[in-house]
């Protein structure tokens, strides 16, 4: 019996299995990446398709530990020929 191990594996498999690894990762963060600026310039969008507003529905009012709050964008402002208001007779939207 020697004291060495006999190597099972070709010199730098090791090494080579470690940088595919880290190429993996980093394709996980590209995408991760690339998700995130698309996915704000479709929500640029669709805000701006809107007039700016966002209508957030009353049951998504947002609670804080404290109190219960709600957003100006929980107001519902009509529309006119499918563009929406800013601005009705009597109130700010």
């Amino acid at each position: 019996m020697s004291k060495y191990k006999v190597f099972n594996k070709n010199i730098g498999e090791r090494q080579f299995s470690l940088i595919r690894t880290y190429q993996e990762a980093e394709k996980a963060l590209f995408y991760i990446d690339q998700s995130a600026k698309y996915s704000l310039q479709q929500a640029v969008y669709e805000l701006g398709k809107d007039g700016g507003l966002s209508e957030v529905p009353a049951s998504e009012v947002l609670i804080s530990r404290e109190e219960v709050y709600f957003p100006s964008a929980v107001r519902k402002c009509s529309k006119f020929y499918g563009y929406s208001l800013w601005r009705e007779k009597d109130a700010n939207c």
